[in-house]
């Protein structure tokens, strides 16, 4: 009797473990068929041509052509492209699960006869999704979708899928309109030649020769063609705070503009076009109010709002793009002069203390010539923090003067014990001033490697 028990219990066991073994082959096979078959759009971001948005008073579409993304009716204007292609993935990506699909669907039931709204996206090879996001809700907060494919009315599918679908749908163009402050695509980058700033105490221009740029006028120091280039890719790239209706531009045009930026390409027939930005200063009523600056860009024909914050960042200085690196011809110099220090010649490729110097020698110190090289060395690698052109240094605090004279050149440095900056975004606390004589345009110097080059010894 109890051999029988025995065996029925393990002719259960053996049916139960095959049970769990079936369900678990069931599971894997439903999850594998769900992996393919939950994407509710089956498109690429990178095949999508075109994306039409319709809810309540609102339709408008956005185009891809060749060059960038376009929004079109009401707005027609550029589009950020990053923006719409973030959005434009997290659609594609939605999941859900298909109910039923057929025309005889009741739709009316799933709030899909009055919607909250429809985006269709087209892709290449006539390949579309329209997907529309009904008015009800599942017992879980999920959302009823109507999706058809291909335009095929006659079988479109019942989805249930997550309640985000109502927050992509409800966009308006203008979040998909470009802030860009200059609205250059890639080929317009490539042809842009010239580009100036019109102030009221300054005017100045980048100009592209044979590809390097360089600034015009010319300035005291040469202009660094790497650091122009690094500026204008970020001005590029450079976004306002929002765009600003015409009616309440109004109140600034009758003004002389406080900056004007202008643009010149080269087109491909090798005409000439201009794109100009004004910025107009806006006259407070309430500090609360959202700009300081309307900003008319003429190419797009659209307002837009910045803080003063931001300006500096689309207004610089002439200074902001010249070398900073100013060097000294170390194989070519024969006298160096350094101010209560002394004075020392090169003869026979040999510095020697000049016979206007009462050596250290008579104190039982022998000069090393070495350490000339070494100074000059250093002071060829010094690395000014910034220029500065609206501070004049106080002739009391001269620090030391450095001179350097080769056949027929000579450099004069004069160091300031004077330290801050009229620039407020600059902290130059730990600089010295220095001017080159005869450029007049002072610039900031490590306190650090100035104090280490005049602590160089030149005897032992």
């Amino acid at each position: 009797m109890k051999s029988k028990k025995n065996l029925i219990l393990g002719f259960l066991l053996l049916a139960f473990f095959a049970f769990v073994g079936y369900e678990m082959y069931a599971t894997v096979k439903d999850e594998s068929i769900s992996a393919t078959a939950d994407q509710i759009t089956r498109i690429k971001s990178e095949d999508v041509v075109k994306v039409h948005i319709q809810y309540g008073q609102m339709d408008f579409q956005v185009v891809k052509t060749a060059e960038e993304w376009q929004v079109l009716a009401p707005a027609e204007d550029m589009a950020d492209t990053e923006s719409l292609v973030y959005w434009l993935d997290e659609v594609l990506g939605q999941e859900g699960r298909e109910l039923q699909s057929g025309a005889d669907i009741n739709w009316e039931q799933y709030g899909l006869n009055d919607p909250i709204g429809t985006v269709t996206v087209f892709a290449k090879k006539n390949k579309s999704y329209q997907v529309t996001v009904g008015a009800k809700d599942t017992f879980d907060r999920q959302t009823y979708l109507k999706v058809v494919e291909d335009g095929n009315t006659k079988t479109p599918k019942l989805y249930v899928s997550a309640s985000r679908w109502r927050a992509l749908i409800l966009k308006n163009h203008e979040e998909f309109q470009d802030l860009s402050l200059m609205s250059w695509n890639a080929q317009r980058w490539k042809n842009l030649e010239q580009i100036s700033w019109t102030r009221s105490k300054d005017s100045f221009a980048l100009v592209k020769e044979d590809k390097v740029w360089t600034l015009k006028p010319s300035a005291s120091y040469p202009s660094d063609s790497a650091k122009i280039f690094s500026f204008l890719d970020d001005l590029r790239k450079f976004k306002s705070a929002g765009f600003v209706d015409e009616t309440e531009a109004k109140s600034v045009v009758s003004q002389t503009p406080t900056l004007n930026i202008k643009a010149k390409f080269t087109g491909s027939n090798q005409e000439s076009e201009e794109q100009s930005l004004s910025f107009y200063k806006v006259a407070k009523s309430n500090p609360q109010d959202q700009f300081d600056y309307f900003v008319y860009n003429s190419l797009r024909n659209k307002w837009f709002g910045l803080n003063k914050s931001f300006l500096q960042v689309v207004s610089p200085d002439t200074v902001d793009f010249l070398d900073f690196q100013f060097g000294v011809d170390i194989k070519a110099a024969h006298k160096l002069v350094i101010s209560g220090l002394g004075i020392y010649e090169k003869k026979n490729n040999m510095w020697q203390e000049s016979k206007e110097m009462v050596s250290k020698a008579q104190n039982g110190l022998s000069f090393d010539g070495a350490k000339v090289y070494k100074f000059l060395s250093d002071l060829s690698d010094f690395k000014a923090e910034r220029f500065e052109p609206s501070i004049e240094p106080a002739k009391k605090n001269v620090l030391k003067e450095i001179e350097l004279s080769g056949e027929g050149w000579r450099k004069h440095f004069v160091i300031y014990n004077q330290v801050g900056s009229s620039i407020a975004r600059d902290n130059l606390e730990d600089c010295y001033l220095v001017v080159e004589t005869g450029k007049d345009l002072p610039f900031w110097v490590q306190k650090k490697s100035i104090e280490n080059l005049l602590l160089l010894e030149f005897y032992k």
